[in-house]
């Protein structure tokens, strides 16, 4: 019965606002009003003569009706029964307004778990095309290499793009699978190998530091320590002690956009191979800049707030501070 009775008292509501053009929320706040109104002028006008002045309304007649619709007790019975149904009317609103703002809510987070989703997959995307273009730009130095003649197991080449005064690690190559396997890697712009080769379009190093071998282990180690700074025990952790650099620019539409380096353990890169690596660089690096260019516009950088030093990550530690630390040499 209850419930046949809420759902007219709500449906008739529904209309009166409706003709009224007001809001649910607007018709139970005036409704209220109403309500107060009422009960506050019906209990001042009752106790103005007290309740006995009004026997007769407990009389059964029509003049006792009459008297009763014209009587402060008639006010205070109305607005109770406004005030009930625009609490009613007001409960059922906030109970939509409570759905609604769920669904909402619900809705929202649908969305943004579809955004994370899109947002990841659009992520994992870019990271897999990252890396074709990285195993291009291995294929590229492979084929550079052989080219060359210096496709040996002593020698290595890498790649970096620059970005805000930073070099990322693009891609390396080497037939030795020991020393061409290093994780990525980024080197800050501080006046290093390649910042030299930066600033002067190229920079080698190929005679100063001796070559790693029985005879000469103390003397490498002497010139790690004393040059880079390293530890004896750090060196002796390194998968390759490369004793000769070279490095260049790579330009596109006249603005240089990366580094290549070139690195041996052994005497193999004489002045004159180096001015061959050079024109093999201007004539050939149309595909190499395209597949920078690939990378740096997919790559997904994580930056790297403390250094690891694993043993794992040592050659990566040890790369990046002697790229930035080595000094020019003629």
């Amino acid at each position: 019965m209850f419930s046949w009775v809420k759902n007219n008292l709500l449906a008739f509501a529904g209309k009166i606002s409706k003709i009224l053009n007001i809001s649910k929320k607007v018709l139970y706040l005036t409704l209220d009003v109403i309500a107060t109104l009422l009960i506050g002028i019906g209990g001042a006008w009752l106790t103005s003569k007290g309740i006995d002045y009004y026997s007769i309304y407990f009389e059964i007649s029509f003049r006792a009706f009459k008297d009763f619709l014209f009587s402060p007790a008639f006010l205070i019975i109305l607005g109770w029964v406004l005030y009930s149904i625009s609490k009613l009317i007001g409960l059922e609103y906030t109970k939509n307004t409570l759905q609604k703002y769920k669904n909402i809510k619900d809705k929202n987070e649908n969305l943004e778990k579809q955004m994370r989703s899109i947002t990841e997959d659009n992520t994992m995307l870019k990271k897999k095309l990252e890396m074709s273009y990285s195993e291009l730009v291995k294929a590229w130095l492979s084929t550079s290499l052989q080219s060359l003649g210096i496709k040996k197991p002593h020698i290595r080449a890498t790649v970096y793009y620059y970005k805000n005064d930073v070099f990322y690690y693009v891609g390396r190559y080497s037939n030795n699978s020991i020393i061409a396997n290093v994780s990525t890697n980024k080197v800050v712009l501080n006046g290093g190998v390649l910042s030299k080769a930066w600033e002067l379009t190229s920079y080698m190093d190929l005679h100063d530091c001796p070559i790693y071998d029985g005879d000469s282990h103390d003397e490498y180690i002497k010139y790690q320590t004393e040059t880079y700074g390293f530890s004896e025990e750090k060196v002796n952790k390194l998968t390759m002690k490369p004793c000769q650099y070279y490095a260049r620019t790579i330009t596109y539409r006249y603005n240089a956009i990366g580094v290549i380096v070139f690195e041996s353990a052994k005497r193999t890169l004489t002045d004159s191979k180096v001015k061959a690596i050079e024109r093999h660089c201007i004539h050939n690096e149309s595909n190499l800049i395209n597949y920078i260019e690939k990378i740096k516009e997919y790559s997904v950088i994580v930056s790297e707030e403390s250094a690891n030093n694993s043993d794992e990550d040592v050659e990566k530690q040890f790369i990046g501070e002697l790229e930035g630390k080595l000094n020019e040499t003629k």
